[in-house]
Formats: structure tokens, C-alpha cells, sequence
């Protein structure tokens, strides 16, 4: 599989490809909106998808340390990913 933006145009671009395994999508779990990009399945493939709202329960049901460790990565890699996009880095 693979996340491209620009999928039905002339010249999509690859963002990243998902192996057996892979998890994407994730950050729309914590923000609640979808991202530019698409998932595209070369090959027969099988998704597992995880509905937000369960996925904040069970978050929230988490140990607080552990709630506040994941909020923590999550704000970490939203500055990063913010921080590519103002260097001009397409994502």
C-alpha cells in the first residue's frame, strides 16, 4: 500500500509505503480530521480500521501516565511535521 497526495492528478507523489504491519493514519485519530493524503492498495490488501471514538476511550481509560506520554508524542510529531511543511518539505 501506499500514501500519496495528488493521487488523481498527473503526477501523484508517494509519501510513504505500508508494509505488513505498518500503521497509518494515525494522527487523524487524535485530531479528528483527514489528512490530504490517500491510502492506495497495490496489491490485495486487508485494513484494519479503528473507529476514533473508541480509540479515545480506550485512551482515556489508559493510566494517566500513560495518556499524557501519547498526547506527548503526538504534540512532538505535529510540531515536527509543522516544522517540515514551513521548510518547504511536501508531506
Amino acid at each position: 500500500m501506499e500514501i500519496r497526495v495528488g493521487t488523481f492528478s498527473d503526477n501523484p507523489t508517494i509519501l510513504a509505503t505500508v508494509k505488513v504491519g505498518d500503521v497509518f493514519g494515525e494522527l487523524s485519530l487524535f485530531e479528528g480530521c483527514p489528512y490530504g493524503a490517500e491510502a492506495v492498495a497495490t496489491e490485495p490488501t486487508e485494513v484494519l480500521e479503528i473507529p476514533r471514538q473508541e480509540f479515545i476511550n480506550r485512551l482515556n481509560a489508559s493510566r494517566p501516565v500513560m495518556k499524557t506520554m501519547v498526547n506527548h508524542l503526538v504534540r512532538r510529531l505535529q510540531e515536527m511535521t509543522d516544522e517540515l511543511q514551513e521548510r518547504g518539505h511536501a508531506l
